[in-house]
């Protein structure tokens, strides 16, 4: 995304009266940030509730001086913007019905979000908790999971600890701006968690403090990002309730942990599977089983198995690889991807397939057998 794209993305996130969810609407209507401001017209149709404050609104956006400072910190900090438009963007999260348009991330934003599971829990967790999740995530370690939580007190932290100590990445999603950690006790774990090469991601800007209301608006992202989402403890109400409801509602897989039935850690917990709004969770196995995890590591070891494979002819290397990669190609494609003459390219596929290598369907495209 250009300096230019990220005024308008950030001019869009600053107009008054507009909420996440109108604004995720608006971008489904152009292809870009900078469109919306060139002709707001198909906006303010598609959302006449939101049209004439839309149309004011954008045209009161005429000084860009004011997203220098935040650019500016863009830059110094070395964050990556993520747009809504972006190929990068997380697929799972641009599926619910308010996804944020821009994520700030400090860190290495994972390219792949399958295997993902989100950890909540109460912020005084019971001294049990460290124990059962963390025999959870060890015993998901060989599906590579990503674990995603808050980086608040209790479960959020033992959550993420967890997945560090088990060498596996986890991201932390921050109701604040980039510029502080909350809680200030939590810097340390911060910075071992990227280092670790997870992430801090969050949509406020930089220097946006924490406050009240911006701790459930977050938790729709951690229930939005990932395949499912475990609850480890809860009371009956409160911000992992909160997220467990949203990860229900956005059609994903809850699991929660029985607990003990008089205990107040539990209260959360046994009310969603008594309601079936989650699965009763007391092994790695019973989400890894939910979530289908044996066969996505099924297929990524035949694939590390295809990526070992040996060629003598370079152009039977490039083309294996290049099938392997994006899943498919015709004739044509393949021809302009490497300096290879029509005879030479017809005659490596031919042998490939007399090989029992690759396959040509009906639609005229070789695929990997």
């Amino acid at each position: 995304m250009n300096s230019k794209e990220l005024e308008y993305a950030l001019a869009l996130k600053s107009l008054k009266n507009i909420g996440t969810k109108t604004q995720a609407q608006i971008c489904k209507f152009y292809p870009s940030f900078e469109a919306i401001f060139e002709d707001s017209a198909i906006a303010r149709k598609k959302i006449p509730e939101w049209g004439s404050k839309l149309d004011a609104a954008i045209k009161s956006v005429n000084n860009k001086i004011q997203f220098k400072r935040e650019l500016g910190f863009i830059e110094k900090y070395n964050i990556n913007v993520i747009s809504i438009y972006d190929s990068s963007y997380p697929e799972l999260l641009k599926d619910i019905n308010d996804p944020p348009i821009l994520l700030f991330v400090k860190g290495s934003m994972p390219d792949k979000w399958s295997n993902s599971i989100s950890v909540v829990g109460m912020r005084n967790a019971s001294l049990k908790a460290p124990l059962h999740i963390n025999t959870i995530i060890r015993d998901l370690k060989a599906f590579k999971p990503l674990i995603v939580s808050g980086l608040a007190y209790g479960i959020d932290a033992i959550g993420h600890r967890a997945a560090i100590s088990n060498q596996l990445k986890t991201v932390a999603v921050l109701a604040h701006g980039l510029s502080l950690i909350y809680p200030a006790s939590h810097r340390g774990l911060a910075a071992q968690i990227i280092d670790s090469g997870g992430a801090l991601i969050t949509e406020y800007l930089f220097e946006q403090k924490p406050n009240r209301a911006h701790f459930p608006i977050r938790n729709r992202i951690v229930a939005g990002l990932t395949q499912g989402l475990l609850l480890a403890e809860s009371k009956l109400k409160g911000g992992a309730m909160i997220s467990a409801n949203l990860a229900h509602a956005y059609d994903r897989i809850v699991f929660a942990l029985p607990g003990g039935l008089n205990e107040v850690h539990s209260e959360g917990c046994l009310s969603l599977i008594k309601s079936q709004k989650a699965l009763l969770c007391t092994h790695a196995n019973d989400i890894v089983e939910a979530l289908n995890w044996q066969q996505i590591l099924e297929l990524d070891f035949k694939r590390d198995d295809k990526l070992k494979k040996d060629f003598a002819n370079n152009s039977h290397r490039n083309i294996y690889h290049y099938l392997l990669e994006h899943g498919g190609a015709d004739f044509n494609t393949l021809l302009s991807k490497w300096s290879l003459g029509h005879i030479e390219l017809s005659t490596a596929l031919l042998e490939m397939e007399m090989e029992g290598l690759l396959k040509l369907n009906l639609k005229q495209e070789y695929h990997l057998v």
